[in-house]
């Protein structure tokens, strides 16, 4: 017996089917794979910053100009040990 062409169409619309949803399928995963790889990023990034943090430090200095030569210095830090005068 042969196949009607109504059972060819049905089973080709079957494997259609079938291949739409292995494609929606690998698609999802994919794009979970995407969300994954975004948030890895993401936390590597603010542990990063985390970590950097205890390196950017400010530091003040005093800068001293004579009023009658020009010069310009910094003033050394106070370390209290020495008299200040």
């Amino acid at each position: 017996m042969t196949a009607g062409p109504l059972t060819v169409y049905y089973r080709e619309a079957a494997s259609w089917d079938a291949d739409r949803m292995a494609r929606a399928t690998r698609d999802a995963r994919r794009a979970w794979q995407m969300a994954g790889a975004g948030w890895i990023c993401a936390v590597a990034g603010a542990v990063s910053l985390v970590l950097l943090m205890p390196l950017k430090r400010v530091e003040p200095f005093v800068v001293r100009v004579d009023n009658s030569t020009g010069i310009v210095d910094v003033v050394p830090v106070y370390d209290g040990k020495a008299a200040v005068s």
